[in-house]
């Protein structure tokens, strides 16, 4: 190992002017964490943190995904895509209009006879949630996450259970 002229070899003093540069870059993010605003999935729009009440009035649905075909059509999975107006209460309610008809499968094809769902839904203070609605039999309970954004004009939704369903739902408020 060579020696500079204070005794210290050039590898340490590489390693501590890296370290140091490390520590420089990490105080400089908390500090400018610390007079960042809140982001926008922080509150509703109106600046108060976000509840069931965020959600409020007509929401375009765009679904696509796939999902389980009933064992009477066949059996296992299709690719699907669908679309429909869902009406949020603001009070942790919900209907989706129509479903059914906006609906078209590779195999289920689209269903002529469309049904307005109610549903139930959870907003927590960060934007984030669930969403829970029965379909018409013989279709499990759908069970979905997401998160609110663009100051809750949009919500982005994956759908969780039941399985297999891998499934992405995006609500545009109009």
């Amino acid at each position: 190992m060579k020696s500079s002229r204070n005794g210290i070899s050039p590898e340490r003093t590489r390693w501590a002017s890296a370290a140091m540069a490390t520590a420089a870059i990490g105080i400089v993010m908390i500090a400018g964490m610390s007079v960042l605003p809140p982001a926008a999935a922080q509150t509703d729009g109106t600046g108060r943190p976000c509840g069931n009440h965020t959600l409020n009035g007509d929401y375009g649905l765009i679904v696509v995904g796939q999902r389980a075909v009933p064992p009477f059509l066949g059996g296992g999975i299709e690719k699907f895509v669908g679309r429909a107006m869902t009406t949020f209460y603001g009070n942790g309610t919900f209907v989706i209009q129509g479903t059914g008809a906006g609906l078209h499968g590779e195999v289920i094809g689209v269903d002529p006879n469309p049904v307005d769902i109610v549903g139930i839904y959870e907003v927590n203070s960060n934007c984030t949630g669930t969403i829970q609605w029965q379909p018409p039999a013989p279709v499990p309970p759908i069970l979905q996450t997401f998160v609110i954004v663009d100051n809750g004009k949009q919500v982005k939704s994956a759908v969780m259970s039941p399985l297999p369903n891998v499934t992405t739902i995006e609500y545009v408020r109009q």
